[in-house]
């Protein structure tokens, strides 16, 4: 497709993280998380200041990586994420929860 490789981010890995983490514990899934702070602000106070264009898939349920990477590129929106051009940074979280909804809550960050 021509897309350059993505660089890992440390303050998007941060926010992936923490996300689902976050997800996990409270038993939620959304972007926005209870408090109402949205991805692009959770992504900011994590310290990812490059603030011109950010992406986030989160996804709950698939216990593999490769299941939820092929989950993501089925759906329109979150295969946009991955492919989109302008984005040059990635942060990836993955936790497990034993006795959750979902089990496993997965979360990529993107940024420019």
């Amino acid at each position: 497709m021509g897309l350059r490789s993505l660089h890992r981010s440390a303050s998007l890995t941060k926010a992936a993280r923490w996300k689902s983490r976050h997800m996990a514990r409270f038993r939620y899934f959304e972007h926005a998380d209870p408090s109402g702070r949205s991805p692009f602000q959770r992504i900011a106070d994590c310290g990812f200041k490059r603030r011109l264009a950010t992406g986030e898939n989160i996804a709950a349920g698939q216990r593999t990586p490769q299941s939820v990477v092929r989950a993501w590129l089925n759906s329109p929106g979150h295969r946009r994420n991955i492919e989109y051009p302008s984005f040059r940074y990635i942060g990836v979280g993955a936790v497990h929860r034993r006795g959750s909804v979902y089990g496993w809550y997965w979360t990529q960050d993107f940024g420019r």
